[in-house]
């Protein structure tokens, strides 16, 4: 149960920080008004989102 719990708490974890990074970004290119599509490095941000959010729900991981 513990194993079941622990992967779909890091699924989400993955799938909210893709929809975070995306939107902040679209937000971004928005606001500075950039017509062109930039080369970003989803990878990077996306593993950086990922590390916050593992972070956060740490103590709900660790409290199960």
């Amino acid at each position: 149960m513990m194993f079941v719990a622990t992967t779909v708490l890091l699924a989400m974890a993955v799938a909210f920080a893709l929809v975070i990074a995306r939107a902040t970004l679209n937000l971004l290119f928005i606001i500075l008004g950039l017509t062109q599509p930039l080369l970003i490095r989803w990878h990077l941000v996306a593993f950086g989102a990922m590390l916050f959010w593992s972070w956060y729900f740490a103590p709900t991981l660790s409290a199960m």
